[in-house]
């Protein structure tokens, strides 16, 4: 799934606004967020050559995209360059 993608057929399904959907780069890779949710969980979709990268997560103790964006911080630069 590609951040295109996943804009238009999450904004579709979960009805997103501005304040749960947001767009980003990591290492100059396009990047969105959708979440928190009600439930506290949050979807990540980073590009990829060919797709995207999808993790989720929920808690209900912090901010759950936050996790997802911190990890993926640390993983994405690892990504072989091209791919």
């Amino acid at each position: 799934m590609t951040v295109d993608y996943f804009r238009s057929d999450y904004s579709r399904i979960y009805k997103l606004d501005g304040s749960l959907y947001k767009q980003f780069e990591i290492n100059n890779r396009e990047t969105a967020t959708q979440g928190p949710r009600s439930d506290g969980g949050c979807t990540l979709v980073v590009d990829i050559k060919g797709g995207g990268i999808q993790l989720d997560t929920a808690s209900q103790t912090a901010d759950s995209c936050q996790i997802l964006t911190q990890f993926a911080k640390g993983v994405v630069p690892t990504l072989p360059a091209g791919s």
